[in-house]
């Protein structure tokens, strides 16, 4: 509970609703049992003011998400019901407060509005983000003042507040990644709070049974294993000297360097940052030194020292490891697009990234495709530009690289994995010390014994996302989150024993003595009380 603004009641001299204070509660609270903002309102002279049906329709027009407002009456429209016969200023800002959450994405729906005493109102209401549902309280009462006060033309006003509005959603949304490991966390009723709003830094459990985990790494995570995933040539050599099979290569600090290796290697080759993430500044499938001088100029730009290996053939595959055990497999795909026969490269890039499910960078079950370098390199090497049509059903590949973070797609292959790679992927992981881990290799066919195979491990991720195992584009979704969460608490036990003692008088004396009671029990206690925090007695 944080007290955020406060102003004396009776304050209100502008003829305007006045925001009196507000709190925001996290967990559980007097209102409800999820996290709500309760706000208290002075209408000031417009206190006993109705709405009409000309105000229903102006405010309708600039947020028509209220529509999809039940209200009590319980079924779609029942708020704009209420506003057509007549409903009082809080309750317009109550519903304008949640109905702004709602369209830049936010999925909450709870909110009551009640009279204290003479122009004052309390507002509650629920959120999942408490700086864009702060945002979305003070821009509702900004809003119906100036429909209060008759003021036209507000589509730019509102326009302009739910960009605000995007803009703090996506700066707080919980990515799908760590979205999945705190969905399985309530589902086993262990509590979390986000340590940092703009973070995917979360604390879960109580006391002595508190982890955390940003994003899809945890606290138990080892932070020798990390740096080893995170320098690429010093993992590279690390796997090979542990008998694990490595692309060739070694590190360039410059263009000749480079050639000289490729020269020494062999062609096709593939260069990448040695401390790179994301796929970014990967090229791959490098089949002479023409290609491979264009892809080091623009490797370089992300980074000075670049990873120049043997391209391996095959399919590009991710393997999640939870504890030393394969929980998902997923093959990767590149960015691609498929043709009509009529609509240009570009115009289908445009196409595929109007589905609902990409997004930017991570938030999102996929990322939009991005035309960059990258891709039009590709398009060059194989004759094409973005003004190339493609017969109806034609793939075009727009990228080497299968990363979801530069637009490609995933399918689920866990159940076709051999035993015996498996056990491979798993002393892996030992191998590194990483309890939670993503392994990328190519293979030619994972359904075949590991001796038969033709294959290479190319990356080790310390921090690896979930969304191509929660959400393949084929294939049967995987319960990682539940795995991870698991691995945290294989006891299921996140809480530790709490009491609460509310009333009049006496309640520091009678908190004292249950502390006393627990700890002569031999319990570790702590105690909260006016007085102070104290630690077993």
């Amino acid at each position: 509970m944080n007290l955020i603004e406060e102003k004396n009641i009776g304050d209100n001299v502008d003829d305007e609703i006045e925001l009196v204070r507000k709190r925001v509660f996290e967990g559980p609270n007097v209102h409800a049992l999820f996290p709500v903002i309760e706000a208290y309102l002075d209408l000031g002279d417009w206190v006993e003011t109705p709405s009409d049906k000309g105000f229903a329709k102006k405010l309708v027009e600039l947020l028509p998400e209220l529509k999809k407002h039940t209200c009590s009456r319980g079924y779609e429209g029942g708020f704009v019901e209420r506003l057509e016969e007549g409903t009082y200023p809080a309750h317009i800002v109550e519903h304008a407060a949640l109905s702004i959450q709602n369209m830049v994405g936010s999925d909450i729906s709870f909110g009551k509005s009640r009279r204290e005493e003479g122009s004052v109102y309390k507002v509650v209401i629920s959120y999942e983000y408490p700086s864009l549902a702060s945002h979305a309280l003070e821009a509702s009462i900004k809003l119906v003042n100036k429909l209060l006060k008759g003021e036209e033309n507000l589509d730019s006003f509102v326009q302009d507040i739910l960009e605000e509005a995007k803009d703090a959603f996506l700066k707080e949304k919980i990515g799908p990644s760590t979205n999945a490991i705190l969905e399985a966390a309530k589902d086993k009723d262990i509590p979390y709070r986000r340590a940092d709003e703009e973070y995917s830094l979360f604390s879960l459990g109580w006391g002595k049974n508190r982890k955390m985990i940003w994003g899809p790494e945890t606290s138990e995570t080892s932070l020798i294993g990390t740096e080893i995933a995170q320098e690429k040539d010093i993992c590279k050599d690390f796997l090979y000297n542990h008998g694990l099979p490595v692309p060739r290569g070694e590190v360039a600090t410059s263009l000749k360097e480079a050639l000289d290796i490729a020269e020494f290697i062999g062609y096709p080759v593939v260069i990448k940052p040695v401390s790179g993430h994301h796929g970014e500044g990967v090229f791959v499938n490098l089949k002479n030194p023409d290609e491979l001088a264009e892809a080091y100029s623009l490797a370089k730009e992300y980074e000075s020292y670049q990873l120049v290996e043997k391209y391996l053939k095959g399919n590009d595959y991710r393997a999640l490891i939870v504890n030393n055990e394969v929980v998902a497999l997923a093959k990767k795909v590149p960015a691609h697009v498929q043709g009509d026969g009529a609509s240009t490269i570009k115009e289908l890039v445009e196409l595929v990234n109007q589905d609902p499910k990409r997004g930017e960078e991570h938030d999102n079950i996929l990322t939009k495709i991005k035309i960059n370098e990258e891709v039009m390199m590709n398009l060059e090497r194989k004759g094409l530009n973005l003004d190339y049509i493609p017969d109806e059903g034609e793939i075009v590949q727009l990228t080497e690289t299968s990363n979801l973070s530069t637009g490609g797609t995933a399918e689920d292959w866990t159940d076709e994995l051999h035993p015996t790679l498996k056990r491979v992927l798993e002393r892996t992981s030992k191998i590194v010390d990483l309890d939670l881990m993503g392994i990328d290799f190519i293979s030619d066919d994972i359904s075949k014994p590991v001796e038969e195979l033709n294959w290479g491990i190319i990356e080790i991720n310390a921090s690896p996302g979930l969304r191509m195992h929660i959400h393949p584009t084929s294939g049967e979704p995987r319960p990682v989150g539940k795995k991870i969460i698991d691995h945290l608490y294989p006891s299921g036990e996140g809480r530790i024993p709490l009491v609460a003692i509310t009333g009049t008088n006496g309640k520091t004396t009678t908190s004292r003595l249950v502390e006393w009671l627990g700890r002569n029990q031999g319990h570790h206690t702590g105690l909260a009380v006016t007085g102070g925090i104290w630690s077993n007695g």
